[in-house]
């Protein structure tokens, strides 16, 4: 005797839902959930890249997005590029009048801001120090022999933050007809936090911006969770991204980092950096290997890698303390090539891994 097949209600509308789920799945995810979409460059010497974690963009708004982010890079480029000769800054250093010069809003903030460290610092940073670094040969890329006693203090005349003033928001005054400004240490977390500020004013909640390892976040990450960036151990010879020393988590901060172990030049046996002490005139020789800071901002956490870089240690973490919610990582370098570190007190807070 023949059964006749049973059938369920509730199996048979499992199975329609079933299948339901298997056939829009891919529309509801590409509306709903989280994704991210990036888009980058070259600019200031070297990548940049922009990371928005938003289901709602479409192509359209994505390629308005990258053409604003180009063009206000372009803009920053035209202001603070000392390698374009026709720079506002560029024309500035090379005016040698000692009277108020027209610059831009641009200019004068970073400057500011350049000067006011260079003061809490005791001169340790300096954003005047371009006589010294041409002398040393690292910004023409060309060998060189170390510098004679008589030639760096001469450069170091031209060398001072008191030489330079700014006037309101558009002007700026050299003391000294041969005082000229470098804002490198500072540009590029500067860039950061003006691509940041427009993404923010485009509705953009969770970003991610880049400018050659100097970083700010906004948000979440696609995940839902924060951000999580690499700091690199400080080998010399490594390439971007191959060597790790520790993963941190970076929320609504940024992150930027410096080292003595790229751009650098050895002469008679010994190493010799691309970062120079203003107050000696010559390449930083304390153990300071790799320094990398967090901070609310990306021009502030930019300055402060480079003057830690120069200064020693502890007097690194005991300036830290004075800047509001920011944090630091030092890797200092033994004599055999060994690795420690001083962390600032809530800098482990941060750590992922």
């Amino acid at each position: 005797m023949s059964r006749k097949p049973s059938y369920s209600p509730k199996k048979t509308l499992f199975g329609l839902l079933f299948l339901a789920v298997l056939v829009f799945y891919p529309y509801l995810r590409a509306q709903y959930l989280p994704r991210s979409v990036e888009f980058g460059g070259e600019t200031m010497g070297t990548y940049y890249t922009v990371k928005i974690a938003d289901s709602r963009m479409s192509k359209r708004r994505l390629r308005a997005l990258h053409a604003n982010t180009q063009k206000l890079l372009q803009e920053i480029n035209a202001d603070l590029s000392t390698y374009d000769p026709a720079s506002v800054i560029s024309r500035f250093n090379s005016n040698t009048n000692t009277t108020p010069q027209l610059v831009t809003e641009s200019l004068v903030t970073v400057t500011r801001h350049a000067l006011k460290l260079s003061r809490e610092t005791g001169g340790a940073f300096d954003p005047t120090v371009r006589p010294l670094v041409d002398l040393w040969g690292f910004y023409n890329k060309q060998d060189q022999p170390i510098p004679a006693q008589a030639d760096i203090d001469s450069a170091r005349r031209s060398v001072g933050a008191h030489l330079i003033q700014t006037t309101g928001n558009d002007a700026l005054t050299k003391s000294k007809s041969t005082a000229s400004l470098d804002l490198s240490a500072s540009a590029k977390g500067y860039g950061v936090d003006r691509i940041l500020q427009m993404l923010v004013s485009a509705d953009c909640a969770n970003v991610y911006v880049d400018i050659g390892g100097e970083i700010r976040t906004r948000g979440k990450s696609p995940g839902g969770s924060a951000w999580r960036i690499a700091i690199e151990t400080p080998v010399p010879g490594t390439a971007l991204g191959e060597s790790h020393y520790l993963t941190i988590t970076v929320e609504d901060r940024a992150i930027a980092s410096s080292g003595d172990y790229r751009n650098f030049f050895q002469a008679d046996g010994k190493r010799y950096s691309h970062i120079i002490d203003p107050r000696t005139g010559y390449p930083i020789s304390n153990t300071v290997a790799a320094v990398s800071v967090l901070a609310p901002d990306c021009m502030h956490a930019d300055t402060l890698a480079t003057a830690l870089m120069v200064m020693q240690p502890d007097a690194g973490l005991a300036l830290i303390a004075q800047h509001t919610n920011t944090e630091a990582l030092i890797i200092m370098r033994d004599a055999s090539g060994q690795f420690q570190d001083l962390r600032s007190p809530n800098f482990n807070a941060a750590i992922s891994d």
